[in-house]
């Protein structure tokens, strides 16, 4: 974006914009940044966050919503394996998210089960019995 000095074209700060025809420059909110013209502001898409400045994809464990200014941990019991994610996943039966912020569920170990989804903690197996295998639910 550029704006009017004196009837003289000049630029804007980078992050900034000046509508057409504007004589000052403006900054965008904190969950938008400037258009690729920088002649006004876009709503954060989701996966992202931004910080009025620009824009920057979430990384695997995090997520946002639209309009984000930043990204969020997933929460207990949820994970995102991927980067740029707009929702977690539940935590799948046989596993545990024990923090927030996990990119990948970890399975339980053989003796431990985990029989609903968004588990936080495996459980040990009940006495008299046993699985052998890893991400028992």
């Amino acid at each position: 974006g550029h704006k009017c000095v004196n009837g003289t074209k000049a630029s804007c700060p980078q992050g900034s914009f000046a509508p057409a025809g504007s004589f000052q420059c403006f900054t965008c909110q904190n969950g938008s940044y400037p258009t690729s013209n920088n002649d006004g502001c876009e709503p954060c898409p989701a996966g992202y966050e931004c910080n009025s400045k620009t824009k920057k994809l979430c990384g695997a464990g995090f997520y946002s919503t639209m309009s984000s200014s930043y990204c969020s941990p997933c929460p207990l019991g949820s994970f995102s394996a991927a980067t740029g994610s707009a929702a977690c996943t539940e935590c799948p039966k046989g596993s545990k998210c024990p923090t927030s912020g996990v990119s990948s569920p970890v399975k339980c170990s053989p003796g431990f089960y985990s029989p609903s989804k968004g588990g936080v903690a495996c459980l040990s197996c009940p006495p008299g019995t046993y699985s052998d295998k890893s991400g028992a639910d």
